[in-house]
């Protein structure tokens, strides 16, 4: 490995750990905002969380196989899946402010998985 190399992967690392730790920021400003009071059906919101759950998991899979030859490339792929991952923590805080979902903070957890699931490693 290379300095360059090394230097890539640390760059990936911070990168990752910033990211991952957006995931409490986005939890403080749930205990911030006061939850929504909306009694209504908002089904097609928890399709569309479904829908990018499930793009979210493909994107973290094909991570995991590797599928990067270099630390430089590695990054493209994680960039993508921290923006999916970091998509559904966000729906989290809509959900919260919208409809007042008592289980809203599931999809901050699920961007976290899906942010462990790419730990690119030193």
């Amino acid at each position: 490995m290379t300095a360059g190399e090394s230097n890539e992967r640390k760059a990936n690392f911070v990168l990752w750990f910033v990211l991952f730790g957006s995931i409490g920021m986005y939890y403080m400003v749930m205990q911030l905002i006061p939850a929504g009071n909306d009694p209504g059906n908002h089904l097609e919101l928890y399709l569309g969380v479904a829908a990018g759950v499930l793009a979210t998991g493909s994107v973290a899979a094909r991570l995991r196989r590797g599928s990067a030859e270099n630390a430089a490339s590695f990054r493209q792929y994680l960039l993508l899946g921290s923006v999916l991952a970091e998509a559904a923590a966000l729906m989290g805080v809509v959900v919260h402010i919208v409809t007042g979902w008592p289980l809203s903070w599931l999809f901050l957890v699920l961007g976290g998985a899906v942010h462990l699931l790419q730990f690119p490693g030193v």
